[in-house]
């Protein structure tokens, strides 16, 4: 699967540089793609539509950590069925939280990345 005009994510990520670097390696690559950098911004910008087709977040951010935005992602019936791919610098395997289907661990090449994203969003369109 290649990205489409269609084919929109967000990315939740507090490092600038890195967030500009996956937005514009995505964009390149036919992503359209808006950004936040924690996971309250996210919410906000998942509060009206259209909502993307797939998520890329942190989980070590301020404000709102990826565990607490997983779990609101969870716990709302709109939102739970996007594709989430956490991109992270450390998984914590025990934390009792809502477990993403991909979690990658920092650093990562765009390749890995596009990868992730192409293989949740099949997954998601084959669940619904």
């Amino acid at each position: 699967m290649s990205a489409t005009a269609d084919t929109s994510l967000l990315i939740v990520e507090d490092d600038p540089d890195i967030r500009m670097l996956f937005s514009t390696a995505l964009s390149v690559r036919g992503y359209h793609v808006d950004t936040a950098s924690n996971g309250d911004e996210a919410l906000a910008a998942l509060a009206s539509d259209p909502l993307p087709t797939a998520i890329v977040a942190d989980l070590h951010m301020p404000v709102m950590d990826g565990w607490k935005f997983l779990s609101a992602l969870h716990a709302d019936p709109r939102l739970s069925t996007i594709p989430v791919v956490v991109l992270t610098a450390a998984d914590d395997p025990e934390r009792e939280a809502p477990r993403p289907d991909t979690i990658l661990i920092k650093p990562v090449s765009t390749q890995t990345l596009i990868e992730a994203i192409e293989t949740a969003i099949a997954r998601g369109s084959r669940s619904s």
